[in-house]
């Protein structure tokens, strides 16, 4: 599995640019690629990627198997 930081260099993307689309300093957005994508609220993943140019998308799966795209 891939981390923020891998993500973050494979669409060359500098911490600076993450940081302001955040509004966070550097070092947040360096504790914050520290974390596993696991830890890290929705809300505050889907801002990330999108800083990265990109769309996180949430599917649901119930017990059924009827898929929820979020």
């Amino acid at each position: 599995m891939q981390t923020l930081k891998q993500l973050r260099q494979r669409s060359a993307v500098k911490q600076e640019i993450i940081a302001l689309s955040l509004n966070v300093s550097s070092s947040a957005v360096s504790k914050l690629e520290a974390k596993e994508m696991a830890d890290i609220s929705v809300h505050k993943l889907s801002k990330y990627i999108k800083s990265l140019g990109g769309e996180l998308a949430v599917v649901i799966t119930l017990p059924d198997g009827e898929i929820i795209d979020l």
